[in-house]
Formats: C-alpha cells, structure tokens, sequence
C-alpha cells in the first residue's frame, strides 16, 4: 500500500508548522538526487522514476486480463530500449508483481485533486 496523496491544505500545514524540517529533508533530497543520477533520468517514453501513472487500457498476458483500464500505478524504471517496469497497486490476477509495459499502456496520474 502507497501513502495517501499529498493534499493542498496538508501541504500548507507542513510549510506553516515546520518550515525549517522541510527545508532541510528538500536539501537531502536534492543531494541524494545528485548522487544518483538514475533517479532524474527520464524513462522510456518520457516518464520518470516513482511517477505516479494509470493503465490507459486493459492490460492482458497469456493468462488474460490482468489490469484494468485506469488502474493507478507507480513507473519504476526502464524494461530494454521499449519497455517501463510498473509496479500497480492491484492485479486482476492478484499478483504483487511488476508488469513490463510499453510508454503508451500508461498515462500520467492526474492528482485526486481533480475530482
């Protein structure tokens, strides 16, 4: 299970309660960030590691369907030169493991604060 979204009015709470916290964990990010440039590469597709993304259709192997369309998932990295490995948060199948997936299987995840 993935930590719920981050929401505006919790945004604001964490910056107008510990303003000083937050600076320094951003610092450590962007030196952690810095050391590993994997982590800002681009995938396949344009995508990038821990984007949040949704299946833009039904997702089927040999077995049959194993996710739905719009089924919300996270890109991990690359599968080869055409692939993205994701990791979605529930298989048709039950499955816990990550599906090679080509760039236009996915689509970006828009925030629940779209509705």
């Amino acid at each position: 299970a993935r930590l719920p979204p981050i929401t505006r009015s919790l945004q604001e709470l964490v910056e107008a309660q510990a303003p000083s916290e937050l600076a320094r964990r951003r610092s450590e990010i962007q030196a952690e960030d810095a050391e590993d440039p994997d982590l800002t590469r681009p995938l396949v597709g344009g995508f990038h590691p821990w984007q949040e993304v949704a299946s833009s259709r039904s997702l089927y192997l040999e077995s049959g369907r194993v996710v739905r369309r719009g089924s919300p998932g996270v890109a991990i990295a690359d599968a080869g030169t055409d692939r993205i490995i994701v990791k979605f948060d529930r298989r048709l199948d039950l499955s816990d493991e990550c599906l090679g997936v080509q760039p236009d299987d996915i689509v970006t995840q828009l925030s629940r604060s779209f509705g």
